[in-house]
This record gives C-alpha cells, structure tokens and sequence, in this order.
C-alpha cells in the first residue's frame, strides 16, 4: 500500500491516511462548555464571525530555523485514549512547485486563482508549503471533505504550521456553504499576526461543542466551537486567507478523529 509505513508515525509523506487500533491507555479529559461562541456565520469577502484570533506564545520568525511545537501533538492527545485514530497530514512536499496538491484537496472558496499553489520559496518543514490568495473582495479557502456525522466518536483535532505573509488574516477550521446566503464556520481560527510561522492546535469535542486551543503544547481554557447548527452542518476542513488581498502559507497539516 502506497501509504504504508514503520510506526514512525509522524514521518511519512503527505497524502497518507490511516487506521489505528488502540489499546487501553489513560482516558482523554471530559470537556465542559464554556464561554460558548456563536454559531458561525460568514461571507466570502469577510472573516467568520465565531473565529477566534490566534495568539500564540513560542512563536519563531519566518526565517529561523525550524522549532518543534513539542508535547503534546493531536495524535498524542488521541492516542492517550481507546478507540481508533483515523486522520492525515499534508506536508505538500509530494507535488511540484507550480501544481496543486493532490490526495484530496479542493477548492472551497474561490478568491484569487493566481498564486495559489504548492510552493519552495517558503516552508516550515523543508521543501514545500501551500500558498493560497484572496481578492480584494473575495476570500480564498481549500481543504478536505469531512462531516461530523462521519466521525462516530466525540473527539477530533487539527494542527497546522501557518505563516501569514500578508493580511487581513489566515483561516483555519470548519466551513459549509449553501450557496451565498448561507454560509458558516466551525472550531475555526484566525491568525493575524504577519510574518511568523505560528503553530495552530485545536482539539474538539464535538459531544459537548467544546474546544480547546493548545499554546505552546499547554491547553488553555476550553470554549464553545460555534453551535451545535454549525457542528452539524460543516462540510469541509479548510485553510485559506480572508478577503483583501491577503495570502498566506500552510505546511505540516494535520487532522485526526477517534473513531
């Protein structure tokens, strides 16, 4: 199988994707609601309304070498658990520079369709990233099919190295779209700060709509998603850059579920 590997697990090539038995181990910590956000709502040319500004501590400059984020990872968290991890990461370091990356991405919203690709000329594992951007008016968003009715367990979590090369803001998180008028946004993130590989971990619990962002490997204070309406109806995991211009690069993108 193309996508088989040693249980060094972390190192395999972008496009994997894998099913995990687990056994025993020490169970996840229960989640409770807290601060609860609204249910996500947001236009193509506008940041989604329940997103949460990401502030992260430990950051590196865009030119410094690579650091690890450290303990925990998402599939750590997972894996400290019973049941069966599934996921897959994207590195984008399989395609060429030019093309755009293959095992299952697409475009969600359309923004700019020039320079949005898999690049060499910025990275936070080497070689390659993913370059999305928008239009003055329009946002730009990519990713992978997922529904929370796929995921038969009540846990999954997303981590992504994410450098903003120019604002307003990167995206990442849970989107949907009925056409224009009704859109939306789940467990979503937006960094704003430009210039700095900053590193994005969210870890939800889609039983109690409840999410905790972890900062330089330590959780910080759980907080509403965005409503059980937008848990339900989220289509795809996405990254991607708001309306204005904005353009932005994502490596060693993660998502992972217990099923």
């Amino acid at each position: 199988m193309a996508c088989a590997r040693t249980l060094l697990l972390l190192a395999f090539a972008s496009g994997c994707h894998w099913l995990l038995p687990l056994g025993p181990g020490s169970s996840h910590q229960d989640l409770t609601p807290s601060d609860a956000l609204v249910d996500g709502t947001s236009t193509p040319d506008g940041p989604p309304d329940s997103a949460v500004p990401e502030d992260l501590a430990g950051d590196q400059p865009a030119d410094a070498p690579r650091l690890d984020s450290g303990p925990p990872t998402c599939f750590t968290l997972l894996a400290a658990g019973t049941g069966t991890v599934q996921g897959w990461e994207s590195s984008f370091d399989g395609p060429s520079p030019g093309s755009y990356p293959t095992d299952g991405w697409e475009m969600f919203w359309d923004g700019s369709t020039n320079n949005t690709e898999v690049v060499d000329t910025q990275w936070h594992s080497s070689p390659h990233s993913f370059r999305l951007e928008s239009t003055p008016t329009w946002k730009r968003m990519d990713g992978k099919k997922i529904m929370a009715k796929q995921v038969t367990g009540e846990l999954m979590c997303y981590e992504a190295w994410v450098l903003l090369e120019q604002q307003p803001a990167a995206y990442i998180g849970f989107v949907w779209h009925q056409g224009v008028a009704g859109t939306g946004e789940y467990a979503g993130i937006l960094v704003t700060t430009p210039n700095t590989w900053r590193h994005v971990m969210y870890l939800v619990d889609l039983a109690n709509d409840s999410c905790t962002r972890y900062i330089a490997g330590a959780p910080q204070k759980p907080s509403g998603c965005g409503g059980a309406t937008a848990r339900d109806s989220f289509t795809h995991f996405v990254v991607g850059t708001q309306g204005g211009n904005g353009h932005a690069y994502f490596d060693d993108v993660k998502l992972y579920w217990v099923e």
